[in-house]
């Protein structure tokens, strides 16, 4: 079974390699086609496409960011909350254990 991964994770890291190949031929011939093909207009379009990497990744790390501050809030509500219950709690058990007191003094 996994040599059958194997072979399909190779096949489909083959095909996304010669897709990439694919494209930047297609690129090129485009280019050369429409006559912006010097070294200064490849350098651009190949800053412009690193710079238009950098932003999606950029994008990709604030939006998950984003979730896991929202996941840490949520999380710090619940253990605000939880923590406010809890000294509820122990108000109204001291309150009951003063109560017991009271009655047991007063029963004397």
């Amino acid at each position: 079974m996994s040599d059958d991964r194997n072979v399909f994770q190779k096949a489909a890291d083959k095909t996304k390699e010669m897709a990439s190949d694919a494209k930047e031929k297609i690129t090129d011939t485009y280019h050369n086609m429409m006559g912006d093909n010097t070294t200064e207009d490849k350098a651009a379009r190949q800053a412009k496409d690193t710079i238009d990497d950098v932003k999606d990744k950029a994008k990709e790390v604030h939006e998950k960011g984003q979730e896991k501050w929202e996941e840490f809030r949520d999380s710090a509500d619940q253990q605000r909350q939880k923590c406010s219950d809890s000294m509820q709690n122990a108000r109204d058990n001291m309150a009951d254990k003063m109560h017991e007191g009271a009655r047991k003094i007063e029963g004397h």
